[in-house]
């Protein structure tokens, strides 16, 4: 009897033994050869930054659908010559941005890592605790993220033209913010998250480690955004001695209009809100982070292709 269960652990144990290896060869067969989820519908177009050459980003934005409707990296490239990328998906939380940029720095040498904050706050809704188990779970066994990633693999072209806008999402779509709501000066501070604020401390740590600066930024929104949030932002950047700029207390700075720069009554930006953004937040983070204009570089040349298929997309879009 006891030779019986004996000889049943073993066999259990091999076969345990035999999964975990299957699960990790697989892994390693399906692994996509840019190391993110092209099956992800939300970030298609924030992962096409692993089509740009290594080590041509000088800027990295890492944030939700307000970077990707917000922030143009073509425009600023057109006005001061900044190679940036748009690292942006819908709802993106602050776990997510981490291990983006964990993926992006093993090709990108950025001078300059922007974090939009309005991430920090999704956590009221029941499914906060299902992304980060989810997301902890993909981590551990890729395989459940990338199952699709095998075809990367097949002979032949696989080839993806790089994104000409840089993860910027166009749109032109114009509906006026018609309500009252204004900042307010309070000194409530909204409580985040223990798994955001962990989170963001690693980013900041990892930004360290690898001598970049960070920049903490909220784009401009009626909707989301309080002086509550400001103010724990505001206290998160100073413990942390890092640069928080507020877009919503500089608006008059470019000249935004909540009437005719939204596209959805107040909480995103639409192609005219984007612009005046984009140039007012090149030209601070030119002049701010000693960063170099990139035209009339050989090495950069593409950007300039890039540029002319940008501009007549938006001729023929607008």
């Amino acid at each position: 009897m006891e030779h019986s269960t004996r000889n049943n652990i073993i066999k259990f144990v091999g076969f345990m033994l035999l999964t975990v290896l299957v699960v990790t060869l697989l892994c390693v067969f399906v692994r996509p050869k840019n190391p993110m989820d092209y099956t992800d519908k939300r970030s298609y177009e924030a992962n096409r930054v692993f089509d740009e050459p290594n080590d041509t980003l000088d800027v990295i934005i890492l944030g939700h659908s307000g970077v990707y409707r917000g922030l143009s990296p073509m425009e600023m490239y057109a006005e001061y010559g900044i190679t940036s990328y748009a690292c942006s998906k819908a709802t993106l939380m602050p776990w997510e941005s981490l291990d983006f940029l964990e993926q992006v720095l093993e090709r990108q040498s950025p001078k300059l890592v922007v974090f939009e904050t309005d991430q920090m706050f999704y956590d009221k809704g029941g499914k906060i605790g299902e992304n980060y188990a989810k997301n902890a779970v993909e981590n551990l066994i890729p395989i459940i993220r990338n199952h699709a990633s095998w075809k990367d693999w097949l002979p032949g072209e696989n080839y993806r033209e790089r994104s000409y806008t840089k993860g910027y999402k166009f749109t032109k779509k114009k509906k006026a913010y018609k309500g009252t709501k204004e900042l307010v000066a309070t000194d409530v501070v909204y409580e985040m998250g223990k798994r955001h604020v962990k989170s963001l401390e690693k980013i900041c740590a990892l930004c360290k480690e690898k001598n970049i600066p960070l920049m903490l930024v909220e784009v401009p929104s009626k909707i989301r955004w309080d002086y509550e949030k400001y103010n724990a932002v505001k206290a998160f950047a100073e413990q942390h001695d890092v640069e928080f700029m507020d877009c919503n207390q500089r608006l008059a700075d470019f000249d935004f209009d909540w009437k005719n720069d939204t596209c959805d009554s107040g909480d995103h930006l639409n192609y005219y809100g984007a612009k005046k953004l984009s140039a007012f937040f090149g030209e601070y983070i030119k002049e701010h982070y000693n960063l170099p204009d990139r035209r009339g570089d050989e090495k950069y040349a593409f950007w300039q292709d890039d540029l002319d298929k940008y501009n007549k997309y938006i001729a023929k879009s607008l």
